[in-house]
């Protein structure tokens, strides 16, 4: 699809745009990658993400993240009137070693209204909550340091021969 809009002569010939619907700012780390491609990504706010859950927990996911990434890609195009849409999700927890390490699994679709072509890309990784802010304003760090502490813990010890899988939830 991409090649018909490129020449290795005149490069892109049209720059196909992309409508991002987010409270997020996220046009600002996405757009630099997809414009390498041929598109160009624009940032709405016609439509409010979080009524399809938040990581935080004030709203619940009912939808996986891929459904919910698709949703916010279909939004987008429906209220931008845009072929392109761009829809992502993230979540905090989980990870190699849940309540040790701090993990960002972060989700994209980009999907064509007029031919149903859905693509997802996904990464994942360690990231330090130092970096964050709650609502673009109060730094997740301090917000977490805030929360009252477990008064006491018992360590657990595991048979070698048997398996734990634990499953973190903000």
């Amino acid at each position: 699809i991409i090649a018909k809009y490129f020449s290795k002569r005149q490069g892109f010939l049209s720059m196909q745009r992309v409508a991002l619907i987010t409270k997020h700012e996220k046009a600002t780390w996405i757009a630099p990658y997809l414009a390498k491609l041929g598109y160009e990504v624009f940032e709405s706010n016609m439509f409010d993400t979080d009524t399809l859950g938040t990581f935080s927990g004030e709203v619940a996911r009912i939808l996986s993240p891929m459904d919910a990434a698709l949703t916010k890609a279909k939004k987008a195009c429906e209220l931008t009137n845009t072929d392109w849409g761009l829809g992502s999700e993230g979540s905090f927890g989980g990870g190699p070693a849940p309540g040790m390490i701090n993990w960002n699994d972060e989700l994209l679709c980009l999907y064509q209204a007029s031919t149903g072509v859905t693509i997802y890309a996904h990464a994942a990784g360690p990231t330090s909550v130092q970096e964050l802010t709650l609502n673009g304003k109060v730094p997740l760090k301090q917000k977490l340091l805030s929360l009252p502490k477990p008064v006491s813990y018992t360590p657990m010890t595991l048979p070698t021969n048997s398996s734990l899988k634990i499953s973190v939830d903000l």
